[in-house]
């Protein structure tokens, strides 16, 4: 009987080993096929900073850019508002910090 017992687990642990496998064999492929791990801001060296800075350069109607709010108008287009309907904009700030130490962008 205890023969029989093992063989059944050593069973399970073929049918386990096999499932493992085949998912490691799943994820790998699916990982070559969507590059889940890839980001073209990592491969840059661009953070999140960087990322707030230019956005907030941008749509600052005062900035150095010279185009007043030609980005602003953009931005609010493309998430469907209209920047004139919304009234007078009073300030572009690239982060603000809140009462409990985080930031917020």
């Amino acid at each position: 009987m205890n023969q029989i017992s093992f063989n059944g687990i050593g069973a399970i642990y073929s049918i386990l080993k096999a499932s493992e496998m085949t998912y490691d064999r799943c994820r790998e492929y699916y990982e070559q096929m969507s590059a889940t791990n890839f980001s073209s801001l990592s491969t840059l060296k661009i953070r999140e900073f960087h990322i707030t800075q230019l956005l907030a350069f941008l749509l600052n109607p005062d900035e150095a850019h010279h185009q007043k709010d030609k980005f602003l108008k953009l931005f609010f287009s493309m998430l469907n508002y209209n920047l004139d309907e919304l009234g007078e904009l009073q300030c572009i700030q690239a982060e603000y910090n809140t009462n409990t130490g985080s930031r917020f962008d």
